[in-house]
């Protein structure tokens, strides 16, 4: 059942020529699977093959910008979830930890900045459960229901603002998020220098 569901899903990426993060997920979870049977379950090493077994398949998409931001979006939800017991309150958490720790990667490649994004944990929090409900408004016929709110909200913050994140930043929270790992100092030292930074350069 697992091969089925694997070779289905390779048959997507194929169709879909491939985008990165889907390429990273499809990496990842084909070694979870292995590793589960044959490997250690370490989440760090499950990484580490991950990136090895995609260099040898998939060369040119590992060194993409958006197959780095999904791996290491990846790194930090197992970064939160190694402190952190997985409970309801700490998924929510997760939301804004994740926008925390992502503003450094992320305002290095784009430097397009706008307000609203700082709604964006509580709309990931909410999308949760508007997709299911959504998807079962298509299947009954009601999936036009929100159209006008969706509307509202893609049109909200029209206006940008740059925001550029130097190299040198880039470089120690890098540093620094290995460390996390290792020392609980460093994942709280994340989370500060984060905030610190969007302090800073907003």
């Amino acid at each position: 059942m697992d091969i089925f569901i694997l070779t289905t899903e390779f048959l997507y990426l194929y169709f879909t020529n491939f985008p990165s993060s889907l390429v990273r997920a499809f990496v990842m979870e084909t070694v979870i699977f292995i590793s589960l049977i044959y490997l250690e379950k370490e989440p760090l090493s499950v990484l580490i093959w991950t990136f090895l077994i995609s260099v040898l398949i998939f060369f040119e998409k590992v060194f993409s910008i958006g197959y780095f931001l999904s791996f290491m979006g990846v790194y930090y939800i197992f970064l939160f979830f190694k402190y952190f017991k997985p409970t309801f309150v700490n998924s929510l958490i997760l939301s804004f930890y994740m926008y925390l720790v992502m503003f450094i990667l992320g305002h290095y490649f784009f430097y397009n900045f706008n307000f609203y994004s700082f709604f964006s944990p509580v709309v990931n929090i909410l999308f949760s459960v508007f997709y299911p409900v959504s998807i079962f408004l298509h299947l009954t016929g009601f999936g036009g229901l929100f159209d006008k709110v969706l509307q509202w909200y893609l049109n909200m913050g029209e206006k940008n603002y740059y925001v550029n994140v130097d190299f040198w930043i880039l470089l120690f929270f890098l540093s620094l998020s290995f460390f996390a790992y290792y020392r609980k100092w460093a994942f709280y030292g994340i989370n500060l220098f984060a905030l610190i930074v969007i302090l800073i350069k907003i």
